[in-house]
Formats: structure tokens, sequence, C-alpha cells
């Protein structure tokens, strides 16, 4: 028994799953622990359970096997009404097709048996499994059966969209929408996502309700990822150049305001350089006047001011006054903060412009130019 735990790595999950496999199919004897089939990414501690799952798969009967694939749907705990929604008629081929809601008895057995040999979890009236066990069968399901996995997503996204109020008011309440967009994105509804839930139910369009009035960065990043062919560089190719600029600045917005202000630079900049492919001068500067405060808290003072300077270029072309106003004073920030206080001019310039602009208010006031958008 100490040699089979050194072999397969000690780890918790895979001992504790071998130890129910070899007492279910081989007499409890650990001498026949060879009989575990082995994977050719069996090189860690996570390869080792990937082995004891995949041998006791092949062991399991079809609707046993049909309980894991749902589960393989899921990230989280999957709530009764979730999971009724799967099972409902018709029946998803490869995924409910002896699991359906008609066949209450079969599921609740073969539920039964997974519990006992701890590939689910035990107690509640939710259905759970270790991670491990999650993603070994989401992967099985995501590139053996796609169609399954679709159409399983698909009728999570619509559930989900109707658990929730229309617009929702709080935190809790949102959570499905939330939810809906990752499983939308993951049904290959990504556009519709994007538009109907993410835009018109979470933000309520550029009010950008869930992040100015429910604060919720963590939730809208997590919704985000699901946009993302690999996240935070390639979002999917069926978006549009704009959504797909959008979409990095509002990664990248989220990052900064969570604290993970290295990791916001990278998208950024890809949303920077969508916005000069498409020439949308005003929202470039945006986002190079926020790349140059961004690098100034990371302490990068330079590329704070070569980033400055490029927003005062791009406010210029977009002939907005309000922006060329905020941006001189961005560069000028960085300037300041290098020493250079000989080159700040762009404080004066920019204030020359508020007075333009607001002649019974000529002189600045503090403002947050941080924008979602």
């Amino acid at each position: 028994m100490r040699a089979a735990s050194v072999e397969f790595g000690s780890h918790a999950l895979t001992l504790t799953l071998l130890g129910t496999y070899l007492k279910d199919l081989c007499d409890g004897d650990v001498r026949r622990r060879r009989e575990v089939s082995i994977l050719e990414e069996d090189a860690d501690e996570t390869g080792h359970a990937r082995r004891v799952i995949a041998s006791y798969a092949k062991s399991l009967e079809t609707p046993e096997v049909e309980v894991l694939r749902l589960l393989g749907l899921f990230d989280r705990p999957a709530e009764p009404a979730q999971v009724k929604a799967l099972r409902a008629d018709p029946p998803i081929p490869g995924l409910t097709e002896t699991i359906g809601i008609s066949q209450e008895p079969r599921f609740r057995k073969a539920v039964a048996r997974l519990r006992k040999a701890r590939l689910v979890a035990e107690g509640g009236e939710d259905l759970d499994a270790h991670p491990l066990v999650r993603v070994f069968f989401k992967e099985e399901l995501e590139k053996q059966r796609p169609e399954a996995w679709q159409a399983g997503n698909l009728r999570l996204y619509e559930h989900l969209q109707k658990e929730a109020p229309d617009l929702p008011d709080t935190l809790k309440a949102m959570e499905p929408l939330y939810t809906a967009v990752i499983h939308g994105c993951r049904a290959g509804r990504q556009q519709e996502a994007y538009q109907e839930v993410y835009m018109r139910r979470i933000q309520r369009g550029t009010e950008f309700f869930s992040l100015k009035k429910l604060g919720a960065f963590g939730s809208d990043l997590a919704a985000l990822s699901g946009f993302f062919d690999h996240p935070w560089n390639q979002p999917s190719v069926s978006l549009t150049s704009a959504i797909r600029a959008f979409l990095f600045n509002q990664v990248g917005a989220c990052l900064r305001a969570l604290g993970r202000l290295a990791e916001a630079v990278q998208p950024m900049e890809a949303s920077l350089e969508v916005g000069l492919q498409v020439e949308d001068w005003k929202e470039a500067a945006i986002r190079a006047s926020n790349l140059s405060e961004l690098t100034l808290t990371l302490g990068e003072v330079e590329r704070s001011i070569t980033f400055g300077k490029q927003s005062v270029d791009l406010a210029d072309r977009s002939g907005d006054d309000s922006e060329r106003m905020i941006d001189r004073t961005v560069l000028a920030d960085a300037l300041h903060q290098a020493g250079r206080w000989e080159e700040t001019e762009a404080f004066r310039e920019a204030e020359a412009l508020q007075a333009e602009r607001e002649p019974q208010s000529p002189h600045f006031r503090a403002i947050n130019t941080a924008t979602c958008c």
C-alpha cells in the first residue's frame, strides 16, 4: 500500500479513487493496481488522477458516464433546476439519452453508484465532483462529442437567462446572467451573449451598471473570459474588431480595478492597437491615456511618458477638446514624476483649454479620467 501511494503521487483524490476502484473491480487487491490504464500525460499527480478516472470510466455503465459528462458542463456545483433543464425532453444525444427526465429511477441509481465510487460528492441537493473529475469529462465531451457539448451549453444558456430578472439590481440576482454568458460562448453564441446578455442586461449599455453601481469587477472578469479563446490575448474570431477592442479594454479595466496591474497592461495595449487600426482616434486617445496612468503607477515612468505623448497626439487628431485637455494633464503628470519639470508646459496648455471651454471656471479641479469603455 505504501508503494502504491508513492507510485500514484500520494495525491488525495487519486488514492481515494484508486481505493474504490480496487475494491469494486479488483477484489480489493492492491497488487492489481497495475491494471489501471496509463495515459500519455501521466507525468504528474494530475496525470495519476486521470489514469484512475479513465480506468474507472471504462467500467461504468452508460447512465453513470452521462451523469459525469453532464457535470463536465459545470465549473461549480450543479443546481437541481439546472440539472433538470439539461435532462428535459428532447434528450441530448451522447449526454442525456439514458438519464432523461422520464428516466428518474435510472438517473438516481447512477448518481448513487457514482457517490459510492467517490466520483460524485456525497450529500446535498446539488450535484458536484472534484474539479479534476469535472475537467476530465469536460475535455472528453468537448473533444469527442462537440455536438453534445454545444447542445448542453445552449440548454444552460437559455435556462440561466430565464432565471434572472431582465435587468437585475443586485449582484446575487445578476449571477445567473454572468454564468449564462460563459455557457452562451461555449455554445457558439458569442455575438448574442455579448449584445443581449452582457451589454444589454449586465452593463445596461453605456451605463456600465455592474461596474459603476455594483462594483462587480471580479464577476465581470470571469464572464469576459468566455469571449476569449485564450485569455487575455485572443478573443473569439467570430467577434468584430470593435467588439474585440472593447473586450480588451474592459478586461484591462477589471484587472486594474482588482489590483492586478501588471496583467492589465497587455490587454489594454491590445485594445489601443485595435483602436489605431480602425482609426477611432478618441477611443485610442483614452486608451493611451489610461496606459500612461497605469504604467506610471507601476513605476515605468519613461513608458508612461511615451503613452502620454501618444495620447496627446491622438486626442489632437480626434478634435475633442475635453480629451485634448485631459490627456495633456496625464502627460504633464508623467513628466513631473520623471523630474522633467521644464517640459511640463502641457499643464499650461491644458489649463488654457479649460479656460476656453469654461471661462467661468478657468482652473483645474480634481476629476477621474479612468473609463470602463
